[in-house]
Formats: structure tokens, sequence, C-alpha cells
């Protein structure tokens, strides 16, 4: 399942109330028409604007902002707390940071002023939301623990829910699906009901997870309850959920229903970024069914809505659905020039994307150094106890001289130690900030570049003037290998750089999604990877990427001359690491092999020297062949 299936319920403004109910607004209108004390006023100038929270925003903005002036006149603190925290509300949803920063600092004062415990616990789960769209998870999730506890304590079951569904969220967007349907199922039987967002929210992760049916049973759930509470926002999502299940299962013409039916919704409340969303799925449909004139036409209007409205990371998709439409459709031109201009905005996505990951490893790096100081410092501390030590110590050398002599090298066999420990830790720091500098230069554009090629590369399979000439396609074809042979390389050694050690785990992991990429389109071959070590183990960044490549090659040959139907990668641990790779094709005579023959082999058996490790094959005619690693 793509990531966009998550961004669909991913942020979310949680509501504690169900439906806005029109008669009740109708009847707090009516009063407000009458004669009473000016507190009344003022809370039900506040209750009004959170009953348009999802309906009408500029409603909240306006009883919010009359209940604001009119506490101020009257300084009536509760209602102020009250009207900041929907105002802030109000500029949450149009995400003008400087004025949400404001009103939650505002809200988030007067409440522990007037020690308000309700509206300084709503003030900080709305504030985790904001941490949470800003990418900032440990804080967001710090801060939505602390609300769980609050309303636990409280005896609030509405706040629980609301907690437990805002730490899903977070474990949602970091990938953790099993552990956000822990909590989303978990805030479930917090009240009567289930509430639509928590079951949109559990069929989000269960299409990430491909559990389709899983998915499609928790959405439509979701959705019959958003109707049944005229939750119009839980709706639209909803439906844009389901539809996006459908797609990853290739029903486009289901999934076309549920996006344009969830477009009609969006137009009946606010929240511009989703709007975009179903108009460029809709595009994108449009142009899987060969309807490119449909598919152009909604594609337009969601890049139209992107630029009023300055939402300017969904501009990406909008250019790539539209490439996809002209090229459908035949404009080849027009296509290039949106794909160019798609590789540009993924640049610098990709770009934005490469600084905030170096700064996340700056951080960590900046953590390090100061852990590492922490240890030099008590050490030299130690080094220092110990030679005070001496000092004493020879002060009495005349009770015993021999004894005395040998403290005294015992006491120097240690300072010796710690002194070589002190040069260790020294000689990390540098290595680390070595690594974080290649690992900085490995990070610049050269990945983009190289998925700008490939997309460039990619459209000439649609224009019949290289189609017809052979060797022009050899030409292509081999570019597009070589770069997406380098990009894998340039990947596998990023990865290798990210850390000193690797787990075993990790490592398992990055050969699996090699291998599930690798043999995506050879049905007839299938493999399994059976791994008989228990606790943890760690390999060197440098044995993990060695390992890596040979694996990789082993592959490679299988796939290319064994016309084997199954590859079993096995993993043991008795003196040293043992990894076997084995395929049941049809073999090779290994003593036949002419010197020179096998460069692959030769260099296999070179990555493995290199980092001290043993490499053997054996093979027979018809009787498949094994590939042994050892280290």
């Amino acid at each position: 399942m793509r990531p966009k299936l998550c961004l669909a319920a991913l942020m979310l403004f949680f509501s504690l109330s169900s439906s806005s109910q029109p008669a009740f607004i109708d009847s707090l209108e009516n009063v407000l028409k009458t004669n009473i004390p000016d507190t009344s006023r003022i809370n039900i100038l506040n209750a009004l604007a959170e009953k348009y929270r999802y309906s009408n925003p500029e409603k909240i903005y306006q009883y919010s902002h009359s209940a604001r002036a009119k506490a101020l006149t009257k300084a009536f603190a509760p209602g102020l707390t009250r009207s900041m925290y929907n105002l802030a509300i109000y500029y949450e949803t149009y995400r003008n940071e400087d004025s949400l920063q404001y009103y939650f600092e505002k809200s988030l004062h007067l409440s522990d002023s007037l020690g308000d415990k309700k509206y300084h616990t709503l003030t900080m789960n709305s504030r985790g939301l904001y941490l949470v769209s800003k990418r900032r998870f440990e804080e967001a999730v710090n801060i939505f623990y602390d609300v769980l506890r609050s309303h636990e304590e409280a005896g609030n079951p509405y706040g629980e829910m609301a907690a437990l569904n805002n730490i899903g969220l977070v474990f949602m967007e970091l990938r953790q699906y099993a552990k956000a349907i822990s909590n989303f199922k978990k805030a479930l039987p917090k009240i009567p009901e289930p509430h639509p967002v928590v079951l949109n929210n559990i069929g989000s992760c269960y299409g990430s997870l491909s559990r389709y049916d899983s998915a499609e049973y928790f959405v439509t759930w979701g959705i019959e309850r958003a109707r049944a509470t005229n939750n119009l926002h839980a709706e639209a999502n909803g439906l844009h959920i389901l539809g996006t299940v459908y797609e990853s299962a290739d029903d486009y013409d289901r999934a076309l229903e549920m996006f344009l039916t969830a477009e009609k919704i969006r137009e009946k409340v606010p929240g511009t970024a989703m709007q975009i969303a179903d108009l460029t799925n809709i595009s994108n449909i449009y142009a899987k069914l060969k309807n490119p004139s449909k598919g152009i036409e909604y594609g337009n209007r969601a890049l139209k809505l992107a630029e009023d409205d300055q939402v300017d990371y969904k501009i990406e998709n909008i250019y790539e659905a539209l490439a996809l439409n002209y090229e459908a459709a035949g404009n080849f031109q027009r296509a290039t020039e949106l794909y160019r201009k798609w590789g540009v905005e993924k640049d610098s996505s990709y770009a934005k994307a490469q600084s905030e990951a170096l700064a996340e490893m700056q951080t960590k790096y900046e953590t390090e150094k100061k852990e590492q100081q922490i240890q030099i410092r008590d050490l030299q501390l130690a080094e220092q106890a110990l030679l005070i030590q001496q000092k004493n110590l020879q002060l009495y050398a005349f009770i015993g001289g021999v004894v005395v002599l040998l403290i005294l090298l015992y006491l120097g066999y240690n300072r010796l130690k710690l002194q070589r420990r002190v040069q260790q830790l020294e000689l990390v720091q540098k290595i680390q900030s070595e690594r974080e500098r290649i690992s900085s230069d490995l990070h610049d554009h050269v990945g983009a570049q190289l998925t700008s090629i490939l997309s460039g590369l990619q459209i000439t399979d649609q224009i019949e003037g290289f189609r017809k000439d052979e060797e022009v396609q050899k030409i292509v074809s081999s570019l597009k290998a070589d770069a997406q042979d380098t990009l894998t390389s340039l990947r596998d050694s990023i990865w290798s750089l990210h850390q000193s050690e690797i787990t075993l785990a990790d490592f398992i992991d990055h050969i699996e999604k090699y291998l599930t990429n690798a043999i995506k389109y050879n049905s007839s071959l299938s493999f399994e990877i059976i791994n008989h070590i228990a606790y943890p183990y760690k390999l060197a960044s440098r044995e993990a990427l060695n390992i890596t490549r040979v694996v990789q090659e082993s592959i490679q040959n299988i796939a290319k001359h064994a016309g084997a139907r199954r590859i079993i990668i096995d993993l043991s641990l008795k003196d040293s690491l043992v990894i076997k790779i084995s395929d049941d094709g049809v073999g090779f005579d290994t003593e036949a092999m002419a010197e020179g023959e096998h460069y692959g082999i030769e260099n296999m058996k070179r990555r493995m020297e290199e980092i001290g490790g043993g490499f053997s094959i054996s093979s027979a005619k018809d009787q498949g062949s094994t590939i042994n690693l050892t280290i």
C-alpha cells in the first residue's frame, strides 16, 4: 500500500463531540437574540463556535472572536480561555502557524493560571497534533501520553479515546502499523458507539499492510458511523481511504466512485489539502481507465486549487498525474514537460527530506558526541583518582616493598588501559564525524537526479521513432539498467553508512526487500529466508555492505543463468556466522570452469576476503548450486 493511504486519515483533528445537531444550533442562536447575562452570552458564543468546527470554519472565527471580545470587556477569564482555544482551532484549520502558535500559548497560559485542567488538556492535545504535522513525533507522543493520564484521572472516556487515537496516529505516521492498530482498538470500547475516525484509521493501517478485506470492513463501518453522526469530515476521509484500497487492488471503477463521492462532500466542509488529494486521485484513475480528457480536467482543477491556496507539497503528485494523462492522450511533448516539472518538484522534495534527515543525523551525532565526552571525562577523573591513590601508596612503601611494587604495577597497567580507552573513544569520535561527512556527501541530489533521468528515459518507450530503432532501444535499455544499478548501489551504501553496526534483523529485512524487487517480474521464481539465530547479532557496516553485494550478485546469477524455481537463504551461527544461498536450478561443473571465467564468482570471493570471511561454492549439473559464506 502506498503511503498516501495513511495521509487520508493522519492529520484529522479529533473531535470529542458528535454531530453539529442543527436544531440545537438554531436554539442557541435564538437565545443570543434575547436579553441574557454577559457570562451566559460568552458561553453560548463559544459553544456555537465548537458546534461549527466541522461544517463552517468562518462561523468558528465569527463566534470565537465575538466571545473573546466580550470576555475581555467583562474580564471573564474562563470564557476568554475557551475562546482562545477555539481561535487556535480555527487557525489550525487554515494552517496559519503564527496565529496558531499565538493562540495556543494564550490558551495554555490562561488555563494554567486558572487551574482549568479541561482546557489545558484540550490545548495540549491540539498542540500534539500540530507537532505531528511537523514530524516532531517524540514530543507529540509524550504530550499524548500526558493527555491520556489526565483523562484517566478525570474519568473522561471520550478524552481517553481521543488520546489513544492520537498515539495511534504517531505510530501510523512512523509506519509501525501493528502498534497503531493496537492503540486504535484500545480506543474503540471507551465510548458506547465507536467513533468513525478511529474506524477509518484502523482501516487505513490494514490497507497499508495490504490486508484489503480488513481495510474495507473497518472503513465501511467508519463511513456508516460518520453518516449516522453527520460527521462529514470522517465520511469524506473514509471514502478517500476506501478509494485508495480499491485502487491498490486494481479495482479502478469502484475506486473512482469513492473518490468522486468524497470530492462532492469536500465542497461542504473545510480542508483544501484533502480536496486536492481527491482531485489528484481522480485524475490518476482516469489515466488508468484511458480517459485522459477527464483526467486532465481534474488534474488542472487540483493544480489551480493547490496554487491558489499555496499547498505546495501537493503539486509534485499533481504534475505526475497530469503527465500520465497527457502520455495516455498521445501528447508526448506536454507529458515530457510535466515529467520534467515533476522531476524538479521531486528533487525539491528530496532536498527538503534530505535536509531534515541530515538535521536528524546531526542531532543524533551531537548526542552521541556529548555522551562520549562524558565518558572521556569520567575516565580522566578515574585516571586522576588512580594517580592520587598511587602517590598515597608510595608513602607506605616501607611496609612492604614487594607488595607495593605489585600494586604499582597493577595500577600502572590499569592506567595504561584507561589511557587506551580514552584514545579509542577519541578515535570513535573522529570516525563518527567522518562517517557523518561521507553520508552528507552521498545524500546530495544524486538519487533525485537518477530518478529524473529514469523518468526521462521511460517516456522513450512511448515514442514511435524510438520504438522502431532497435539500436537506440538497446542503448536506452542499457542506460536504464545502469541508472537503476547506480541508484540501488547508492542506496545500499547510504544504508550501511547510517550506522556503525547493523542488526541481523535489519540486514535480513534489507535482503528481503531486494529479493522481492529482483524477482517481481519472474512469476516462476520464489524465495525463502530461514533464520536459525534466535538472539541479537550485529554486523559491522562494512561487513553488512560486502555481504549484501555478494548476496545480490548471487541472486542475479541465479535469476539469469540457473533456471531455478526456488531460492533459499539460510542463516545460522556456530563458531562463525554462516550464510547459505541455495537454488534448485540446472547447476554447473565447478571443476570444468576455465580460469578467468565467471568473473562474478571471483568478485564475490574477493569481497568476502576483504572482510576476513570465507567463500565457497558447490554445484553439480541438474542438482542446483549452493554458495557458502562465513564470517
